[in-house]
């Protein structure tokens, strides 16, 4: 059996894409927050923030959740299975449970 690349593509992008988002809106809370801080009277934070700042984060957790549901071992089902790098197509990986070879599909 072999694990599906472009799954494995899509559960990296929406990952780290989440990620950064979530990260950037954080800063975001963060320069607003100090206004608001300094600011007489005080300033209330935009609601627009905190929906990106959800929306990022619900786009990470779908990513992490592909990444753990599409790309198991198939041989022993581990859920600690590394995502192979999209730039390396012939890398040979193997499972860190059950020692088995990981094939992907280079779809």
């Amino acid at each position: 059996m072999r694990l599906s690349r472009k799954w494995a593509k899509i559960g990296r992008i929406l990952f780290y894409t989440g990620t950064a988002g979530w990260i950037i809106t954080a800063v975001l809370q963060l320069v607003y927050l100090n206004a608001a801080v300094r600011a007489y009277p005080p300033i209330p934070e935009p609601v627009w923030i905190d929906v990106l700042w959800i929306g990022f984060f619900v786009w990470m957790a779908i990513g992490l959740w592909i990444r753990l549901w599409h790309c198991r071992c198939p041989h022993c089902g581990a859920w600690n299975v590394r995502v192979p790098s999209p730039w390396k197509r012939g890398e040979v990986l193997h499972c860190p449970r059950c020692g088995n070879r990981l094939e992907y599909d280079d779809t």
